[in-house]
């Protein structure tokens, strides 16, 4: 992350809402460079923290609360024309959605936000928050979004369950489009790497390795991952249970890859199994629940390898 933040920078622990409770955070996302981030907790409420300057303000709040575990996608504006309709500080976005809509919720599942990322005016001029047309999905209950991305900068690809099904939304023209029975092959948010021109995420099977497709092959057509765009980052123990994962992109063809686990063999306290005292001791000497970050560096093809994407680091 670009910017300095200053080792006198007070941190401090969740605050309290005023029922007493700890405000739950839902989502935190860029906000049109790396050196802004806008949090937002479980009430909508959201604040930014500037690295430039090493300060935290309030910034408005979102129309409804998004839930546990929202999704969150920023774009930034291309067009260089940016004296539409005499909407001169229109230039990015962020989008936020709901990961589980359903009929009682979904007038309230996709909201927007507007602003400009430019430096003089990013707090001079006061964004809003809008509601957009929910997705198709919102319909059923239950459907979880298992899969998001970005495409093209201005188009939202999203893969849901039940149904099983992918459809794009067009920020432009604000519309929702089906794009086929199938779901993106990602598990939460894939990342697109324009050096390789291919989106980049964490497989939906086990063990859940970095794995790369075309989008825009055929948009009638499944993505598919052939066996030369995937990449195990980690070898996982079988006593070692995923319940979090999550791909941060670095730029650049760098990733970072997080998991965490909780450890299911043996008792978590002694560290021993739960077979009798003649059984050996579990040779798992991780116990509990814990993080492992891996880095992955990808390098495009070239030579006699000419179709093969390479990991030089990790």
């Amino acid at each position: 992350m670009a910017g300095n933040i200053q080792a006198s920078t007070p941190w401090r622990s969740t605050p309290w809402d005023g029922q007493r409770r700890h405000r739950n955070l839902e989502f935190a996302s860029l906000l049109g460079n790396e050196n802004r981030i806008l949090i937002a907790d479980h009430s909508g409420h959201t604040i930014v923290f500037d690295a430039d300057s090493s300060t935290v303000f309030a910034f408005p709040n979102l129309i409804s609360d998004k839930g546990c575990a929202a999704i969150s996608l920023s774009i930034k504006n291309t067009n260089t024309n940016n004296n539409i309709s005499g909407d001169m500080w229109h230039e990015d976005s962020l989008y936020v959605m709901s990961q589980s809509a359903d009929p009682e919720t979904k007038d309230y599942c996709f909201e927007v936000l507007n602003y400009t990322s430019s430096c003089k005016d990013f707090r001079g001029r006061t964004p809003c928050w809008s509601s957009l047309q929910p997705p198709p999905f919102a319909n059923y209950m239950h459907a979880d979004i298992t899969s998001y991305t970005v495409v093209d900068n201005s188009t939202i690809y999203v893969s849901s369950m039940e149904p099983d099904a992918t459809y794009a939304f067009d920020t432009v023209g604000r519309q929702w489009r089906r794009l086929g029975c199938w779901a993106m092959p990602f598990d939460g948010k894939a990342e697109y790497v324009p050096e390789l021109k291919l989106w980049f995420g964490l497989s939906v099977d086990h063990p859940y390795s970095l794995c790369a497709c075309d989008l825009l092959s055929d948009a009638a057509k499944p993505p598919t991952v052939q066996q030369q765009h995937t990449w195990v980052d980690l070898d996982i123990p079988e006593s070692w249970l995923p319940y979090n994962i999550d791909l941060i992109n670095l730029g650049c063809g760098r990733f970072c890859v997080v998991k965490i686990f909780r450890s299911i063999a043996g008792d978590c306290t002694l560290g021993f199994s739960d077979y009798d005292d003649d059984d050996t001791m579990d040779s798992d000497p991780i116990q509990g629940k814990f993080a492992v970050l891996t880095g992955l560096q990808m390098v495009g093809p070239c030579g006699k390898d000419g179709d093969v994407i390479k990991v030089v680091s990790g």
